[in-house]
């Protein structure tokens, strides 16, 4: 999918938010491989813009920005020591043995379900019943850095499983491993990718339906969001974590959608909200089943990419059990070049591996020509889609002189 990027440097910005509108970020550095862009450069970055809304420039001459290889999974949960067998034997080597070819990239973004803890106590289920926390042992976060991932999202319903301060543990130590951690409310990863004299700034955020993170419940207020941020980077990437959940979920719903009687999310409304205020490309996941990807104003939303590797308290049967990688390649203004889906498949006590008989794509296929029939990606049989064609205009009949 294209030359890969050079270098790349990442850091957190935190927004404190005030009603709607946001006050100055300030910065944390997650990576040192690059500086963040002072407020000068960042300034004269956003003057050298043209019509397209991003430019790159050398010495203030226009320049095409880098693209952007982007590779994203699903829900993430590598065992949890309250679980029966929770903990699996070989740390997790096999997990991702079999996959981690496919995970490369400029940026490789998972979706980390728990807490990352070895003393921190429960709380969330004491005295519940079908309830689930996961407390996944400190040492088991190096898979995630074996197998290539380079950010991680706790915007989801499992990153409180210990409370604020598992939120901040988990945080902390993928930072300190160089996994970008984002997701948590104020927090949102900015990366500068370089090739050349040149660079693609990227930024990263996460929604869901808790109050620890930005909502995608509060649509208006995400659009403020999405268009703040997109004013200070080249290419917008919103991942979200919603919907209903279970092997009946494929289907995107056609408004609310609800789990039990907690409200889920518009999801529909809300992505394609945020591609309006400057998003570039919206990836799901939450329903733990996959469903179908679509193109709003050219720009893909994939509304759930289901479970990646999970070990103990997921379902691994049925579609529960399908799963697959999403690659992408973005221009440096954020407009689409290529995508590519990858079945694969769940094995109980093993991980994710290939599935030859690429039954999620087959079931990526079918509930994108269901729910998005003039929307949905065209997706070829190798798993390569792009946007649907544009509409034939309608003919029009000429009027007959009087």
């Amino acid at each position: 999918m294209g030359e890969p990027v050079v270098s790349r440097g990442s850091w957190v910005m935190r927004f404190w938010a005030v009603g709607c509108g946001l006050l100055a970020p300030s910065l944390t550095h997650a990576q040192d491989t690059l500086p963040p862009p002072s407020a000068a450069l960042i300034q004269a970055h956003l003057r050298l813009r043209g019509p397209e809304g991003h430019i790159c420039a050398i010495n203030f001459i226009p320049t095409p920005c880098p693209k952007v290889r982007l590779t994203f999974t699903g829900d993430i949960n590598l065992g949890s020591d309250f679980l029966p067998n929770g903990v699996p034997p070989d740390t997790q080597a096999s997990a991702f043995a079999q996959v981690d070819s496919l995970l490369v990239g400029d940026l490789v973004i998972g979706n980390f379900e728990g807490a990352l803890s070895d003393t921190l106590p429960a709380g969330k289920c004491a005295g519940a019943k079908n309830c689930y926390e996961f407390r996944t042992p400190r040492w088991m976060a190096r898979r995630l850095v074996d197998a290539g991932f380079t950010h991680m999202n706790q915007a989801n319903n499992h990153a409180s499983d210990l409370g604020v301060a598992g939120r901040g543990e988990t945080a902390q130590l993928l930072d300190s491993l160089g996994i970008t951690p984002y997701g948590i409310l104020g927090q949102i990863a900015f990366d500068t990718l370089g090739a050349g004299d040149t660079t693609t700034v990227v930024a990263v955020l996460g929604f869901t339906t808790y109050p620890f993170a930005y909502s995608l419940l509060a649509i208006e207020r995400a659009k403020v969001v999405v268009d703040s941020v997109a004013k200070l980077a080249d290419v917008v990437i919103v991942t979200f974590h919603g919907g209903t959940e279970g092997k009946s979920a494929t289907r995107v719903g056609p408004g609310m959608e609800r789990m039990g009687g907690e409200r889920r999310g518009d999801l529909k409304k809300f992505a394609r909200a945020v591609i309006d205020a400057g998003a570039d490309a919206v990836v799901g996941h939450g329903p733990h089943v996959l469903r179908g990807i679509e193109f709003y104003r050219g720009r893909p939303i994939a509304y759930s990419l289901g479970n990646f590797v999970t070990w103990a308290g997921f379902n691994m049967t049925g579609v529960n059990a399908l799963t697959g990688v999403l690659q992408l390649e973005l221009e440096g203004t954020g407009r689409f070049s290529s995508g590519r889906f990858i079945p694969l498949k769940q094995v109980k006590w093993v991980g994710a591996v290939p599935d030859p008989t690429k039954a999620a794509l087959a079931l990526v296929r079918r509930v994108t020509r269901l729910d998005f029939p003039t929307t949905g990606a065209k997706i070829a049989a190798d798993g390569s889609f792009t946007p649907p064609p544009a509409p034939r205009p309608t003919p029009t009949r000429a009027r007959r002189a009087p």
